[in-house]
């Protein structure tokens, strides 16, 4: 009875601590709100060197909390760059050299316990863990912030929603009625956050023949010609389409 007793009280603490460092993470984006619109007033997304500049004052402000334990510190710096960019916990999958593989990013409700996320990388899903949301609640609310960021409304009268990222990237929500185990997101990323490949590369890596690249930029692309990229998710499609024009030389 006391070891169960005492269980509780230390998960109670941790929870308490978490609360307190989600305050101090939402009194720093507010306050940098105020000071420096143009990173975090939420009118720009926050990619390439925007999300360092803001990465940066960010830094400065938390730095300077004498509040924060040397430990808590980057933790909150983490919170308040996921709020300012709209990623939220799941920001590891967004910045970052080995986050440009990732193509989307999957969260399951996993009934009574804890969210799963999944992301997609090279064509295949991988598990990534149930340590970004602590309960459907967190993932209902983030949901919510989105769709309200995009001016849609998820509710119980609307409990499929699209939406969007302000970097583009497409969100499709499901909770309510529609998921009865929980809130579910599913998030396909901006091509701002998958930096295009140049036209050889793809040919190079034989995604297609050097034939096809040929008639890719001298007939379509030189031609300005209308043509169709069809395919199942995670086949390409994105990538086929988004080949800078200037790579297109010498193919």
């Amino acid at each position: 009875m006391f070891l169960v007793h005492r269980l509780e009280t230390e998960k109670s603490w941790q929870t308490v601590m978490e609360e307190q460092k989600d305050d101090i993470a939402g009194e720093v984006a507010k306050t940098l709100a105020l000071r420096y619109a143009r990173y975090f007033g939420g009118k720009e997304p926050l990619v390439g060197g925007h999300y360092e500049a803001a990465y940066e004052i960010a830094k400065r402000h938390v730095l300077t909390r004498d509040d924060l334990l040397p430990a808590e510190q980057q933790p909150v710096l983490m919170k308040v760059m996921g709020q300012a960019s709209q990623y939220g916990p799941l920001l590891p999958f967004f910045v970052g050299e080995d986050a440009q593989e990732i193509t989307e990013v999957l969260v399951n409700p996993a009934g009574f316990g804890r969210p799963r996320v999944y992301i997609g990388r090279h064509g295949r899903q991988h598990f990534a863990g149930d340590a970004y949301f602590q309960s459907d609640r967190e993932v209902k609310e983030y949901a919510q912030m989105i769709c309200h960021d995009s001016g849609r409304d998820f509710t119980e009268t609307t409990p499929a929603v699209d939406a969007w990222l302000r970097d583009g990237s497409r969100v499709s929500v499901f909770g309510y009625k529609a998921s009865p185990a929980g809130t579910a997101v599913t998030i396909r990323k901006s091509p701002l956050r998958r930096p295009p490949l140049p036209l050889a590369r793809l040919v190079e890596n034989g995604m297609f023949p050097p034939l096809a690249g040929s008639l890719i930029s001298e007939l379509l692309v030189t031609g300005h010609s209308n043509f169709g990229c069809f395919g199942r998710t995670d086949s390409g499609k994105t990538t086929c389409i988004l080949v800078p024009p200037k790579q297109l030389d010498g193919i």
